[in-house]
């Protein structure tokens, strides 16, 4: 039986992970520890197998003066974590970092692409990465995950925003794109085989085995919920007109290509995507309507 460790409390992510692996009660022994305070110091490691650490400073309004605060918890925070994990026979530790520490809408990311991280998340993210690598060795994997964008039943960000947009309105642009996402349980089971089957690979990049434009979302959202749609030619001769302009960062996201390449993400043999894009978008218009 593996014994894991979740660094953070009450996460999205860690939450998901900790009732994935509750389905395989004989293999994964789970615990979590709150990290919003020193008591973890205190804490063994011994006798863990691997630490999860989760625990990041995510969604709040950026603000120059809270560099520092970025700073401590996503960049020194899980170096410390790390080192005492090391230090107490822990065979490995998973850091989930961001695909923010690449530049916003970048079209086309593999493993050569540099990092150029314009938030302070990112750059703290980015920060934590570059401490922990040289930890990484026989006796000690690291391993770093900068996950598509995540979404799922009960997600935050942008995804949210689009099922919102769903139920309010029934045409979109006719416009396509190509966007790096991965649904919640498929990024769940990447970490079920990553604990099993630690990778040579530190940097590592989970996503869908397909890639997902914003009007997938919206089409497959209204056809899930038996809603008649138009799209229009025109809107989307005005999206394109307006991305031309100068910041439009919001219409830069729902309507630009930003993928990671297929190569460096197919790890397991894409075996960790169990569901499928319509498969999850039927999950979560389920979800929905039992809730």
């Amino acid at each position: 039986m593996k014994k894991i460790l979740i660094t953070g409390t009450d996460s999205y992510i860690g939450n998901s992970i900790k009732s994935w692996l509750s389905k395989f009660p004989n293999e994964y022994q789970i615990d979590e520890v709150d990290m919003r305070n020193d008591c973890w110091k205190d804490m063994s490691f011994s006798g863990y197998n691997v630490i999860l650490h989760i625990a990041a400073i995510v969604h709040i309004n950026e603000k120059d003066e809270l560099w520092p605060l970025y700073q401590r918890v996503n960049t020194e925070l899980p170096y410390l974590v790390a080192k005492k994990a090391k230090e107490e026979g822990v065979d490995h530790f998973v850091f989930f970092s961001t695909k923010g520490v690449y530049k916003p809408n970048t079209p086309f990311i593999d493993r050569d692409t540099v990092p150029q991280p314009t938030k302070l998340y990112g750059k703290s993210k980015l920060g934590g990465e570059k401490l922990l690598i040289p930890l990484n060795d026989d006796g000690f994997r690291v391993s770093i995950l900068r996950p598509a964008v995540v979404y799922g039943e009960g997600s935050k960000g942008n995804f949210p925003k689009l099922q919102s947009l769903a139920r309010k309105i029934n045409f979109f642009p006719k416009k396509e794109n190509k966007r790096s996402m991965i649904y919640i349980w498929n990024l769940c089971e990447y970490v079920r085989l990553l604990i099993n089957d630690p990778l040579d690979d530190i940097i590592l990049y989970p996503q869908n085995a397909e890639y997902i434009g914003t009007l997938d979302i919206m089409c497959a959202l209204w056809k899930e919920n038996n809603k008649k749609y138009h799209l229009s030619r025109f809107i989307a001769w005005g999206v394109n007109v307006l991305l031309k302009l100068p910041g439009m960062e919001t219409v830069k996201t729902m309507f630009t290509d930003t993928v990671y390449d297929a190569k460096i993400s197919n790890d397991f043999d894409n075996r960790y995507c169990v569901y499928s894009f319509e498969d999850s978008i039927k999950n979560i218009v389920n979800s929905e309507v039992t809730k």
